[in-house]
């Protein structure tokens, strides 16, 4: 048996890219720079991970107990003189982390296929999200 999905074409932030983007194009400084910020934030808050990272500071005489009975996964300890700054991920957190890796993977995806043409060129030295350096 084979399944087919026809999906519709939306563009649920077409408002909203195209206002910080003419903002953007039109600006310089600060201005340039928030717009800037907002249109990537955009693009990130999607791919997030779903992990909650949380870091703080430890003595170093608790930090021995502290590691023997978490069940949190431990991503770095700096040790300090007196403290050590722990990273983990907690385990037992129910915090909840909205994200779409869809939506972030279909951004990428069109902009690959926008960039892809000027990729063919024999002049075209490297492409990233801000353009081509050629030769």
């Amino acid at each position: 048996m084979v399944e087919a999905y026809q999906f519709t074409k939306c563009y649920p932030f077409k408002e909203f890219v195209d206002t910080f983007y003419s903002i953007k194009s039109n600006s310089s400084g600060i201005e340039r720079f928030i717009a800037k910020s907002l249109l990537n934030n955009l693009y990130g808050f999607f791919g997030r991970n779903y992990d909650l990272i949380k870091t703080f500071s430890i003595s170093n005489g608790s930090l021995p107990d502290y590691l023997a009975i978490t069940e949190d996964i431990v991503l770095s300890i700096d040790q300090g003189i007196n403290n050590s700054l722990i990273k983990i991920v907690d385990v037992n957190d129910s915090y909840q982390i909205k994200s779409n890796v869809a939506i972030s993977s279909a951004i990428t995806s069109y902009a690959r296929v926008i960039m892809h043409p000027y990729l063919l060129f024999p002049f075209t030295l490297y492409s990233d999200t801000k353009g081509l350096i050629y030769d």
